[in-house]
């Protein structure tokens, strides 16, 4: 038989296994087996230690940077907004107060056209913040509380009123320039809103009030209500009452006598000289 050369090394290595018990290879595989599961239990520990690690780190950082103050927040929004839209400044309670009286006065001197009795009157702020105020709001399209406010005016500076209150001013020359302004203004707006019996209900009702007075004397207020009235009732086709009203305001203030010249109180004028000519022999003919 061919002789077969085996190495030192492979002989030893056959004489181990051939030597070895069959309990140590049992043993060996249950070692690897516990090595495995050691090696997966480690690596399990050290994903863990790392995210913890990370965790601690990222909490470290957040806590070393302090977070802004909302106060700081604040007026960092509100700087960005100001210079971002280039808005001024929000104006004091003040400076809006003093801006509101100033647009009232100029608002009721330009009804009352300046009359010095009229701003010498002790009611004139309150008339001119309150009637200015009925303004804004038919500005905002809210003309039911307009007429609210012109009709509580109207109660208020209502003559028979301030006399069961506190009797008239002594500085007020004419006491019906606060109750002649919302009038007026009131009047114009049903006229706008095409209620023409509540206008005609108003302007009657101031007529009434100075019947009630007395006498007709100086009063440029009172003359522009009554020429309002008459202008009124020429629309209405009531020229001969129209002239009665427009010949009453003349009297009043006599600055409005360039309106008997308009075209349509010069013929209701010659309307109303013949009725008058006509109504006395109307009356001798009866008799």
């Amino acid at each position: 038989m061919p002789s077969l050369s085996v190495s030192t090394t492979s002989r030893r290595r056959a004489n181990a296994s051939m030597a070895s018990p069959p309990v140590r290879s049992s043993v060996s595989a249950t070692d690897a087996q516990l090595t495995a599961c050691d090696v997966i239990s480690v690596r399990f520990r050290r994903r863990s230690r790392s995210s913890r690690y990370n965790n601690y780190s990222a909490k470290g950082m957040t806590s070393s940077c302090p977070s802004p103050k909302p106060l700081m927040l604040l007026f960092v929004a509100l700087a960005s907004f100001f210079f971002a839209n280039k808005v001024a400044p929000v104006h004091s309670l003040s400076a809006a107060k003093n801006t509101w009286i100033n647009n009232s006065i100029q608002y009721y001197n330009r009804i009352t056209r300046g009359a010095e009795h009229v701003q010498q009157s002790p009611t004139y702020l309150k008339s001119a913040m309150e009637n200015y105020f009925a303004l804004e709001k038919l500005r905002e399209n809210k003309s039911h509380h307009a007429e609210t406010i012109y009709r509580r005016l109207m109660d208020e500076f209502n003559p028979r009123n301030i006399r069961n209150m506190n009797g008239c001013s002594e500085v007020d020359q004419c006491n019906f320039s606060h109750l002649a302004v919302p009038t007026l203004l009131l009047g114009l707006l049903l006229q706008r809103e095409e209620r023409f019996d509540d206008a005609r209900t108003v302007f009657e009702g101031f007529s009434h009030v100075l019947d009630a007075e007395g006498a007709d004397h100086e009063c440029c207020c009172t003359a522009r209500v009554l020429q309002a009235h008459a202008l009124f009732e020429m629309k209405q086709e009531n020229p001969t009452k129209a002239v009665e009203l427009i010949l009453r305001a003349v009297r009043m203030d006599h600055n409005l006598r360039p309106v008997l010249r308009w075209k349509q109180f010069r013929d209701a004028m010659a309307e109303y000289k013949m009725t008058r000519q006509q109504q006395p022999q109307a009356m001798l003919l009866t008799m």
